[in-house]
């Protein structure tokens, strides 16, 4: 074998090392994940499986049930401690449970628990996440290592049989939380009256489809229904016993309103908000739109935009003001090399005296003055606005300073409104959460409540953002800045060319306007063909569309860049007839 190919041979086998060990390394990865999941289904192939120092060595169960399908419940639980440091147990058992019934249909179902405790023992009682826990033992002791019974007793109210055209008793019996098997488990049910064997069945599953009957011996005596399991129990385990239509008798209604009170609060909050944004935000009467040949008087372009559009970013408001100077023949803007855009100033040159000065300025609205005096303020008289970049700050202080100031002409100030709505929107969500989450007592036939309850925030939210409305002053102004657009947009050569008789500089005049109101494009092409004078603006060829945005580029002092810029600015796993948090128990 010549060295080349032994070179080639060492690589490909390096090559083949490599993909074992990447094979090798992702089995580790999927390896350490699951080996807890395949440990605990091997272990729980035994008999018995342990939980955390203790077993489940028995487990009794029996219902007394009576007519009006109140159920008094006995629990007997022998736990044999594998660990000595131990107090003893705890035990979950939920409110609410999730039924699926004979006919398919599974509904949500509240139950009341009461006179809950644990017969010789210390005990103490609290509710965690829905369900009501019993916590059996002495903290100042330990059971020790062995055998102990705990008998636990409690009624357990299910209220009017919810099913139509039939009743059924469903009863989750065992727990699937203990972190152990049920070994030696036996139910007993005692009912009101005859019942059938035919019409008893047993489910693990939440949507009573995986049977559990040939996991149970079981027979009906009477009215009394016994079972053993056969077989340490590894989930839960419902009864289900099918009944005639009227079997339960003058049940208690074990809902309540507590909830409301939260809702009705969250739905007035809702109708005030309501009514503010009918008082303070409803536009007022819009005004028609009137034919305007020219910008409302005393509006700069700056004002205009934002009149049209309040969202309009100032990057737009120093070239348009730069143009309308040079309309108005105070600045000049020249071209030079390297796309490089001169200003020069024109007042200076026409050798105004001081007061003459100052009359010629009044002609120039507050943002026009500030970009002029930004130009020129320290005593120059032209320059390169590629090498000025402060310039560009003077678009977010215009905007700050004058066309911001002018919101208050064209819109009211609701702020305190729209705060208003704000918290009525937080409170919404707040006070709904309440009622559905730790309040729940209403029947699920009231459930829509609680999503009317969260409707309402986004309600609340709706009106906030349109409680903004323009006042009577600025709904006159929109109509004629909409009308001055509308012309523009629309307006015939014949029309034009009037107007340019009438005024020969009509143009110019209006270039600057139609850039802030996105006309600049379609503004010159109307244009073509009509006989004007020369600019006087200077030699920077204005009439073209995209001359706005090289004036910005410059304005930027980025004339050859090529990168664009943005815009600005506890519960159970499988519960038998339905229950979606079974409850369950382990050791402290």
């Amino acid at each position: 074998m010549s060295e080349e190919e032994k070179a080639k041979a060492r690589i490909e086998k390096s090559k083949n090392d490599g993909k074992i060990g990447i094979y090798f390394f992702i089995v580790f990865l999927l390896a350490v994940p699951f080996s807890k999941c395949f440990g605990t289904l091997f272990s729980q192939n035994s008999d018995t499986v342990a939980a955390d120092g203790f077993y489940i060595d028995s487990y009794t169960v029996t219902l007394d049930v009576k007519e009006n399908n109140e159920v008094y419940v006995t629990e007997k639980i022998g736990i044999n401690f594998t660990k000595e440091y131990k107090h003893g147990i705890y035990k979950f058992t939920p409110y609410w449970y999730e039924y699926t019934g004979k006919d398919n249909e599974t509904i949500k179902r509240r139950s009341d628990i009461k006179d809950l405790e644990a017969v010789g023992d210390k005990y103490e009682l609290s509710t965690v996440k829905g369900k009501e826990r019993i916590k059996i033992g002495d903290p100042d002791k330990y059971v020790g290592s062995g055998l102990k019974e705990y008998a636990i007793k409690y009624k357990y109210d299910m209220g009017k049989d919810p099913f139509k055209g039939f009743d059924e008793f469903i009863f989750h019996a065992f727990g699937d939380y203990w972190g152990t098997s049920i070994n030696n488990g036996k139910i007993i049910v005692n009912m009101p009256s005859k019942i059938n064997r035919s019409d008893v069945n047993f489910f693990t599953d939440k949507y009573r489809t995986e049977e559990a009957n040939s996991d149970v011996n079981y027979y009906v005596d009477g009215n009394t229904l016994i079972g053993t399991i056969n077989k340490p129990l590894r989930s839960a385990l419902t009864v289900d016993i099918e009944l005639p239509d009227g079997y339960f008798k003058k049940a208690h209604n074990v809902y309540t309103s507590y909830a409301l009170i939260p809702l009705g609060i969250v739905f007035l909050m809702t109708f005030f908000t309501f009514m503010i944004w009918l008082k303070h935000g409803k536009d007022y009467e819009k005004r028609l739109e009137t034919v305007e040949f020219y910008p409302p008087e005393g509006l700069d372009p700056a004002i205009i935009g934002f009149i049209y559009n309040k969202n309009q970013t100032s990057e737009k408001l120093v070239p348009a003001l730069l143009v309308s100077l040079a309309s108005k023949g105070f600045i000049k803007i020249n071209e030079k090399e390297n796309k490089r855009i001169e200003v020069v100033n024109q007042i200076v040159l026409n050798n105004y005296k001081q007061d003459g000065y100052d009359n010629v300025m009044k002609k120039l609205s507050d943002n026009e003055k500030l970009l002029f005096d930004k130009l020129f303020g320290n005593g120059r008289n032209t320059l390169i606005l590629s090498d000025h970049t402060s310039l560009w700050e003077v678009g977010p202080k215009i905007y700050a300073d004058y066309v911001t100031g002018y919101k208050k002409v064209v819109y009211d100030d609701n702020m305190i409104y729209g705060f208003k709505g704000i918290i009525s929107a937080m409170l919404s969500v707040i006070l709904t959460t309440l009622a559905f989450s730790i309040i729940k007592d209403l029947s699920p036939k009231l459930f829509f409540l609680y999503y009317i309850g969260f409707a309402c925030f986004v309600i609340n939210m709706v009106f906030v953002f349109i409680m903004g409305r323009r006042t009577i002053k600025g709904e006159e102004l929109i109509a004629k800045v909409k009308g001055f657009r509308n012309f523009l947009d629309t307006v015939e050569k014949e029309k034009l060319e009037a107007l340019v008789e009438e005024n020969p500089y009509y143009f110019y005049n209006i270039l600057p306007y139609t850039y802030v109101l996105n006309l600049s494009k379609k503004w010159i092409e109307k244009f073509e063909g009509i006989s004007m004078p020369e600019s006087y603006m200077g030699t920077y060829n204005i009439s073209d569309e995209s001359s706005f945005y090289d004036l910005n580029s410059n304005i930027r002092n980025a004339p050859s860049s090529s990168s664009s810029s943005g815009g600005c600015g506890g519960g159970c796993s499988s519960c038998g007839g339905g229950c979606s948090s079974c409850g369950g128990g382990g050791s402290w």
